[in-house]
């Protein structure tokens, strides 16, 4: 015994010194347990703290311990497993022990979870997971991995830096207890080809014993495999049929997915699109006796036959009265919904006049039916556009504000269409109909800021400019009010505003608005733009200088924004390197304008300094990875690009990193990255569809049954009772691009009479389409299918000419009308007066200039083609399209097309 113990005090040591760098051997372990036991406290105790120490690599050895048939040696063994078992080690500091032992016997869930919040903000995420992992009650172990699994990536990036990919997959199973949690194991199965043999683990696992829950799993991981024949067949067995029915769709067995469909419970909200979903599948199963019936459970569930075409304003209801079934405009736009998604327009239409009349008079403009559009709204030529005329407009469904609002937004549609056709007397009543109401109901200024709009989009810049004052002095925020005019790049006008009227209160409102919005509109017409906006943004730029340190960088950001708006990409760049000293987010831009300026290597050295191991922005990582590659960094490029896909495991994560290289120009690698988006977030989900939508708009040209596939899942979505599309005209547009689309497949195979088919339904939803005409019918007549081109043309044309019969003033109809001639090259003689009408209609409208210069191209008049090209760059200077133009109608032979519409 005393040799032993020598030998013990001798190697124990080096042992101990040895645990964090080296695991030990089995042999070194079982020779503690032994000292367990000794006789000497001393020697029991070191052999507890070693085995401690040892952790994990000590667990199985220690669970045979509890057999032993010492006491002591039992009591030891159970102690160490327990402190493992809940993240304890030697080295653990008292403030994290403490929340563990708070975590261990808390007589709470709440206070568990308090201690797991704090574990949390410390950052000791495997304490955690060695919390969670080991809870053996199963509900409980749900909740917890729940709460964790949302901050999962902050334990996982430097996993997958160094490459331990099993520890990794292990953190990810662990929080697989729900759908977002499965999606990210799936993806990183996928991403790290261990996909297959999960599949085939799960399919034993079934074998053995079959569970609801593993056949959602197998679904999902068939999914993201891109089997989704057999994900469908898998979802059918997990005891969702929403979902099940959601899974077949997406393989196109729509007569399966419509009878999943309506066998999902109607109880929770969740399955309350059921019907509206089954019919569309039915219609995709051209199955119309099935899809007739569902539509008419629809139309039971909208009671639409209960509501007058134009339904009066719902007022208070009886206190005293009986319950009844009343119509809801949510249920009627469902049926409408289902109606047009099947592109049934008409029955759609009517449901929509009764219930959603700005939606209505929408679709029938998009469809060239403006007599119709215009009958629906009560103008006639002679009609004076009042508050009267307005208070008899169609108000939908819903109490005396919603509908007054419902008819200022039809009112302000009416008078951009009457714009459109010509009648500009018209427009103007309605535009000071609106002033007088908003002006007397305000709202806080929202009407203000629509009026605003009308004003904008009527060319109407002064009484825009005027409209949004009033709109900010009723209380409405900047970067609110400017996105009717300055869209995408409001906050940066807004940012302009504020700073201009910050640095002078007493500056004149509508000034600064103009030149906000001009500061940042990419092209305004000629004049508009200040002459002096160089100066104005230098001395922004100068101000910011002065500036102390930590504020420089931020308030540089402004002046550089707008010079890059403006397209001076060398000069922003300075800026944002000025600021780059106190300001990350300057680093970033600088590393965008350089990668726009194929600096690859200031691009690399810039979004660097961004992407170190605590950054929480992929796509910085990503960008870092992809500029290395370009300055032949291949290996530490892809190491990179590897780390940022793998990290991204969340689907909206991925998605964002998907957009930014989109619209960095990075079409290939947005394409794959949208497409796992597309496979592994949840089926039918806003994000699935919306990268779905992006992987067509992407391949469409290459791969156009593809793309169809994609758009389909979008045109689907819609059906949910939480999304629909922002523009009406979406119902009409997105499955005539499908119909599109499948025509030009057709017609790269040699598919004539599928081709007339598919341009005949295109027909249907958007008549005299004047971008399918123009990009099809030259492709038609160099495919020989030239009567085809004739028919699209003649439908086209034919279209048009019925709207100016009517509206013979109309500049966008002669200019469009014009247009189709020109780019068809037929009727030239025709288009060239037509031309010549809609810019006598509008002479400063470049546009219509352009047009004119194309038909006296294609009619071979080169001199008179380059005079009318110069004077629609005069218009519009900074418009870049009409410069590339200018020098086609100078070098290229006369009749000749160049790449306009792509």
């Amino acid at each position: 015994m005393a040799t032993a113990f020598l030998f013990f005090l001798v190697s124990a040591p080096v042992a101990w010194g040895q645990a964090a760098a080296a695991p030990p051997t089995a042999e070194e372990i079982a020779a503690a347990i032994g000292r367990l036991g000794d006789d000497s406290f001393d020697v029991r105790q070191k052999a507890t703290e070693w085995l401690w120490q040892a952790g994990p690599a000590a667990e199985t050895q220690l669970r045979a311990a509890l057999k032993s048939t010492d006491p002591e040696v039992r009591t030891r063994a159970a102690s160490v497993l327990d402190k493992i078992r809940f993240g304890l080690r030697p080295d653990t500091p008292p403030d994290v022990a403490i929340l563990i032992d708070q975590f261990r016997h808390a007589g709470s869930a709440a206070l568990r979870r308090q201690a797991l919040t704090a574990l949390q903000d410390k950052g000791q995420w495997a304490v955690i997971l060695s919390l969670v992992r080991r809870e053996t009650d199963p509900n409980e172990r749900r909740n917890l991995a729940t709460a964790i699994s949302a901050d999962a990536g902050k334990l996982l990036r430097p996993l997958l830096a160094k490459g331990d990919f099993d520890q990794a997959e292990q953190v990810l199973e662990l929080t697989a207890v729900n759908e977002a949690g499965l999606t990210q194991l799936a993806t990183f199965l996928l991403l790290t080809q261990r996909l297959e043999s999960q599949i085939e683990a799960v399919r034993q696992r079934l074998a053995a014993d079959p569970q609801e829950d593993e056949w959602r799993r197998l679904a999902l991981y068939l999914r993201a495999k891109g089997d989704f024949t057999a994900a469908a067949d898998a979802a059918q067995k997990a005891g969702d049929a929403l979902f099940a029915a959601k899974v077949l769709a997406e393989s196109g067995r729509f007569a399966e997915a419509a009878v999943a469909a309506q066998s999902a419970p109607k109880g929770s909200g969740n399955r309350s699109d059921a019907d509206a979903f089954a019919a569309a599948y039915f219609d995709l199963a051209r199955d119309e006796t099935q899809f007739q019936r569902t539509i008419e459970l629809l139309k039971q569930a909208a009671n639409i036959d209960k509501i007058a075409d134009k339904p009066q304003p719902i007022g208070p209801a009886d206190p005293f009265g009986q319950p009844a079934s009343s119509p809801t405009a949510a249920s009627a736009w469902r049926l409408a919904e289902a109606l047009l998604i099947a592109e049934r327009v008409e029955e759609g239409l009517a449901v929509l006049k009764k219930t959603h009349p700005v939606q209505a008079h929408a679709l029938l403009m998009r469809q060239h039916r403006h007599h119709d559009a215009l009958e629906f709204v009560g103008v006639t030529a002679e009609k004076k556009l009042d508050r009267a005329w307005l208070d008899s407009l169609p108000g939908g469904l819903g109490d005396v504000n919603q509908q007054l609002s419902v008819r200022f937004g039809l009112a302000a549609q009416v008078a951009r269409q009457l714009r459109e056709l010509g009648r500009i007397e018209q427009t103007k009543q309605i535009a000071e109909t609106l002033r007088a109401i908003a002006a007397a109901e305000g709202l806080n200024g929202f009407r203000w800021s629509a009026l605003a709009t009308l004003h904008w989009q009527l060319d109407q810049y002064d009484e825009a400019f005027a409209a949004l004052e009033q709109a900010l002095a009723s209380g409405q925020q900047p970067a609110s009010a400017f996105t009717g005019l300055a869209r995408t790049q409001a906050s940066l006008a807004a940012a302009w505003f504020t700073e201009i009227t910050t640095r002078d209160p007493l500056a004149d409102r509508k000034a600064a608005i103009a030149q906000a919005i001009w500061l940042v509109t990419a092209q305004p017409p000629a004049g508009k733009l200040p002459a002096n906006w160089r100066d104005l943004v230098e001395r922004s730029a100068a101000e910011a200088r002065k500036l102390p340190q930590g504020q420089r960088g931020a308030n540089l950001m402004l002046p550089a924004d707008i010079i890059r708006v403006r397209g001076d990409l060398p000069l922003a760049r300075k800026l944002y390197e000025e600021g780059e000293e106190d300001f990350a987010a300057a680093t970033r831009q600088a590393a965008d304008v350089a990668a726009a300026l194929e600096d690859w290597p200031a691009a690399a050295a810039k979004y660097g300094k961004l992407a170190g191991p605590d950054n929480s922005d992929l796509l910085v990582v990503y960008l870092h990875g992809h500029a290395l590659t370009k300055t032949g960094q291949e290996k530490e490029g892809k190491e990179s690009l590897r780390l940022a896909s793998l990290t991204a495991l969340a689907p909206d994560v991925r998605y964002a990193i998907a957009l930014g290289l989109q619209e960095r120009g990075l079409k290939e690698l947005a394409a794959e990255q949208f497409e796992i988006v597309r496979r592994t977030a949840l089926p039918d989900s806003s994000i699935s569809v919306n990268a779905a939508q992006r992987v067509g708009n992407l391949v469409n040209e290459e791969q156009p049954q593809r793309a169809c596939d994609c758009w389909r899942q979008l045109h689907l979505h819609i059906l949910n009772s939480n999304s629909n599309f922002l523009e009406a005209e979406g119902y009409l547009s997105l499955p005539q691009i499908m119909h599109k689309v499948r025509a030009r497949a057709a017609l790269a195979g040699g598919k004539a009479e599928e081709v007339a088919a598919e341009l005949e339904r295109c027909e249907k939803l958007l008549p005299g389409d004047v971008r399918l005409t123009v990009d099809l019918t030259p492709k038609l007549d160099g495919a020989g299918l030239r009567a085809i081109a004739d028919q699209v043309f003649e439908r086209s044309i034919a279209s048009h000419r019925r709207v100016l019969e009517e509206f013979p003033g109309s500049p966008t109809f002669l200019n469009n009308a014009a247009w189709i001639c020109a780019r068809a090259q037929r009727q030239l003689d025709e288009g060239l007066a037509l031309a010549e009408r809609a810019v006598k209609a509008a002479p400063d409208e470049g546009s219509y200039h352009d047009t004119l210069a194309e038909v006296h191209f294609q009619r071979g008049d080169r001199d008179a083609a380059v005079a009318a090209a110069r004077k629609a760059a005069e218009l519009s200077p900074e418009n870049k399209l009409f410069a590339k133009r200018l020098k086609h109608f100078q070098e290229d032979p006369v009749k000749t097309l160049d790449s306009v519409n792509e």
